[in-house]
């Protein structure tokens, strides 16, 4: 990050990984704003909270649908499994790839 500008630091660090790239983010926009001594407002805390647990949420669902249910069902993956449990393949992808007009 040396030679960038400080406005530049947080959208080039969400992208380290995109898994948990605002967990990224939010904690190079901590380190910037603590460099500033900037303090941020309960408001603005708490929908980064929110935006954090969000994407806690966003990550950990399809990992359990797609991932962890075929191994605790005995499948050697999800499209295996899909087979005989579509419902649950389905939700797991429609939690990663929401379609349009999906929550």
């Amino acid at each position: 990050m040396r030679g960038k500008r400080y406005d530049e630091v947080a959208p080039i660090l969400s992208r380290i990984c995109s898994v948990c790239s605002v967990a990224h983010s939010l904690t190079s926009l901590k380190a910037t704003e603590n460099a500033f001594a900037v303090r941020v407002s309960p408001q603005t805390e708490f929908f980064r909270e929110l935006l954090y647990r969000g994407e806690s949420i966003e990550s950990h669902a399809p990992h359990l649908f797609l991932l962890a249910a075929p191994d605790y069902l005995n499948y050697p993956s999800a499209t295996a499994m899909a087979s005989d449990k579509p419902a649950a393949v389905l939700l797991g992808l429609r939690l990663l790839c929401p379609r349009p007009g999906e929550p």
